[in-house]
């Protein structure tokens, strides 16, 4: 009966390749900032062919996730950070490499000073010791 299973699998090559490509490989990687320090919370989104999938670096700044075989395009985006977008990374069935990805810091936009008129955020209090002293004229 075994002899008969194994001529099967032997006689239908085709199930076999099915299977193969059909299976997942798990990616490892690490986010780091340009001095090698883990970066938490990081989401990284592979894309593959109209497929989507997320990972969240943890508090070593590592993930796991499980991709299929073929051609990706990896987006890693945090906080405080330049998104990164790197294109074609190759995954493999039997993948062992552990990536890293290192981001840039995202410098503060400039918020230019308050100038001139009157802005409704800004409420103007009077105390009455402020009223009561009066400026001398310095002779």
């Amino acid at each position: 009966m075994s002899i008969l299973c194994l001529l099967l699998v032997i006689a239908s090559p085709a199930s076999v390749t099915a299977l193969t490509y059909q299976g997942t490989t798990q990616i490892k990687g690490t986010v780091l900032d340009p001095n090698e320090a883990v970066i938490y919370g990081a989401q990284i989104t592979f894309r593959d062919k109209g497929r989507t999938t997320r990972a969240h670096s943890n508090e070593r700044g590592v993930f796991e996730i499980d991709l299929p075989p073929g051609i990706h395009e990896v987006e890693i985006a945090v906080p405080g950070f330049k998104r990164l977008v790197v294109t074609n990374l190759e995954v493999i069935i039997g993948m062992t490499e552990e990536l890293k990805f290192h981001l840039e810091p995202q410098l503060p936009t400039f918020c230019p000073p308050i100038t001139g008129g009157q802005d409704e955020r800004i409420e103007k209090v009077h105390s009455p010791l402020s009223e009561r002293i009066k400026p001398r004229k310095i002779q």
